[in-house]
């Protein structure tokens, strides 16, 4: 953090703390995050969380992590139940909430048919809906290789996510070897590289999202134009391109409404449209003006656009576009998905009531609060004890089998074991990872 502009004869303007945070949520996502997290993106904080310690103590990368549903999964991972995934965030409600209501956007990169994953980021997209915190997704779908129950329940997840007023943008893990030029660039990447195709394409847009917000442009666009764009829910779509040469036009055209990776027919067929563009000082005049011309005719098709244009004279690149485009319409399958998953909610809805009915009485259940059988009789052996007089905590039974012991030395994990959750930004109370 850094004091802005402070001079002897006028006051420091106040300290700015990252106004975004950036969480990977389940195995794919925490993988994601803890690759991307020392790129070079400032006033980003970055954390994984998940249900799985042994997996969270295995990030390589250092990132802060929260653990969640302690009591229902002591430790585990969600066996793929994205009910448990869903109670298992709800169950650290309070502590979410403060967290995430202390940043201006968050960016959840998640496997949409996880457990954890799938369920987790439900919950934290309505705790984001109820503090009214834009939240981008950057959902993963299933490899081609997967059952095709997975592809049903990850449109299923991707329709939930939508209707809770997230932008999604549908990452298909299938699509990366069209990220290469040739089938001999594919071969000659090892399978560990080509992971990394998409954790360098989010890592960049996230780069370039965090120059937009905060960077004053000759054309500026602010995080009230961002914020406004975010607001249009559905399914979203981001592209960007860089060239060394301002040369080639049409391709650089056809390049920025497009992008093999991030699912979607037509990148500017949505209803908000942004559209960054970073040039070096001597970028030619004629150029600008073709490209600036292409892009005001597909801006013409949204309902709300916006066009930035900021000269970076340290920028390794001759020129660099970023588009975010939201509010495209839902596939016809995604909503026919999300309909079947609530049934199947509902039908395990009444289960649970009528399983539960008699001595205890009959339990009304919303559909995403039905914890499965397992997570159910996990709770019911693990309830929390409540602080006791005096700030003591009563002592909890130890679990039948007890989660290993951290070998991370100095690494502190955001634990809602603590007995007061943090009320600062994640940077203020996030110690480092490593002596």
């Amino acid at each position: 953090m850094e004091v802005i502009n402070p001079t002897q004869n006028t006051p420091a303007r106040p300290q700015r703390t990252p106004t975004l945070l950036c969480i990977g949520v389940g195995n794919a996502g925490c993988n994601i995050v803890d690759h991307i997290q020392n790129s070079n993106a400032l006033h980003v904080d970055y954390l994984a969380i998940d249900t799985d310690l042994q997996k969270l103590d295995a990030l390589l990368g250092g990132v802060p992590f929260l653990q969640i549903g302690q009591t229902l999964t002591q430790g585990e991972g969600t066996g793929g139940d994205a009910e448990l995934g869903y109670a298992s965030a709800e169950e650290e409600r309070d502590h979410l909430t403060d967290l995430l209501s202390s940043y201006r956007l968050v960016i959840v990169v998640t496997g949409l048919s996880g457990g954890t994953g799938g369920g987790a980021t439900t919950y934290i997209a309505e705790v984001c809906q109820q503090i009214s915190v834009p939240m981008l997704v950057y959902g993963i779908h299933p490899w081609g290789f997967e059952h095709s129950n997975q592809f049903q329940l990850a449109n299923g997840r991707l329709g939930m996510l939508i209707e809770r007023g997230a932008v999604v943008v549908n990452v298909r893990n299938t699509k990366i070897e069209d990220m290469f030029a040739d089938e001999q660039s594919l071969m000659d990447r090892t399978v560990t590289e080509a992971f990394q195709v998409i954790d360098n394409v989010i890592d960049a847009s996230i780069v370039m999202l965090v120059d937009m917000i905060h960077e004053s442009g000759l054309i500026n666009i602010d995080f009230a134009d961002t914020r406004s764009v975010l607001s249009y829910q559905g399914i979203g779509f981001i592209s960007i391109v860089t060239r060394q040469h301002a040369e080639d036009i049409e391709n650089i055209i056809e390049e920025m409404v497009t992008n093999p990776l991030f699912d979607a027919t037509n990148g500017l067929n949505g209803q908000a449209l942004l559209v960054y563009v970073i040039l070096k000082p001597n970028f030619p005049a004629t150029h600008w003006r073709h490209i600036q011309a292409a892009i005001s005719e597909r801006l013409s098709k949204a309902d709300h656009h916006k066009i930035g244009l900021r000269v970076d004279h340290n920028a390794d690149y001759m020129l660099q576009i970023l588009v975010v485009s939201t509010g495209i319409d839902v596939p016809p399958d995604v909503i026919e998905a999300k309909e079947h998953l609530l049934h199947e909610q509902q039908k395990r809805q009444a289960h649970i009531e009528q399983a539960t009915a008699g001595a205890r009485g009959t339990t009304k259940i919303r559909p995403d609060q039905s914890m499965s059988k397992t997570a159910r009789q996990a709770s019911s052996k693990n309830k929390r004890v409540p602080p006791q007089p005096g700030g003591a905590r009563a002592k909890t039974p130890a679990p039948a089998t007890p989660a290993a012991p951290s070998s991370r030395g100095t690494r502190r994990a955001i634990s809602v074991a603590d007995d007061e959750p943090p009320k600062k930004p994640l940077s203020t109370y996030i110690g480092p990872a490593h002596d």
